[in-house]
């Protein structure tokens, strides 16, 4: 398996707009988004040959965009929806007090002190990696988080090039048709 390096990210996002293959960058700006931070997205990253690559001023915009206003509102509106007291998935759960708790403790790992961008998470992953091993949910609100999480993860993926400022998949998906 080929190690993770954030400067392949920004060497897969610079070639795509390069070349016009916009339906790459969703993903590869995602997953920049997820692993570094701002001072990173400015200087670039360092490549093993010792030369640093760099984003284009127009997708460190987009990437700032996304981090401040767009990927957190998404992500709470789609893959975490189950996490706000307010969201219909909330009223089919027991309304048990560490449920609650549970569900508050999660909110501020992935909120507090900053975003954790976690949409395209799975739920195994999510559980694994931003809920407390020694807290419990009971079967009713494990089931009905999962599957709003799973839901919420299709919607988050339909969301995700709004999210930088780029047109919807059916859009994107032409430039490959083109190319076929």
């Amino acid at each position: 398996m080929i190690p993770y390096s954030v400067w392949a990210d920004i060497d897969i996002a610079n070639l795509a707009r390069e070349q016009k293959l916009l339906s790459l960058l969703p993903v590869a700006l995602y997953a920049l988004c997820c692993e570094i931070d701002a001072t990173e997205l400015i200087s670039g990253s360092r490549r093993d040959d010792g030369t640093t690559t760099t984003l284009s001023p127009s997708d460190i915009s987009a990437c700032f965009a996304a981090w401040t206003t767009t990927l957190p509102k998404l992500q709470s509106e789609t893959t975490l929806t189950w996490l706000d007291p307010a969201s219909e998935s909330w009223d089919l759960t027991c309304k048990k007090h560490w449920c609650d708790d549970i569900r508050k403790k999660a909110t501020r790992w992935i909120f507090v002190p900053c975003v954790k961008f976690v949409g395209l998470c799975t739920w195994g992953e999510f559980r694994d990696d931003y809920m407390d091993p020694e807290d419990n949910m009971c079967h009713m609100c494990v089931s009905v988080a999962e599957q709003a999480h799973k839901d919420g993860r299709i919607k988050f993926w339909e969301g995700l090039p709004g999210a930088f400022g780029l047109p919807g998949w059916d859009e994107l998906s032409k430039e490959r048709e083109e190319l076929a």
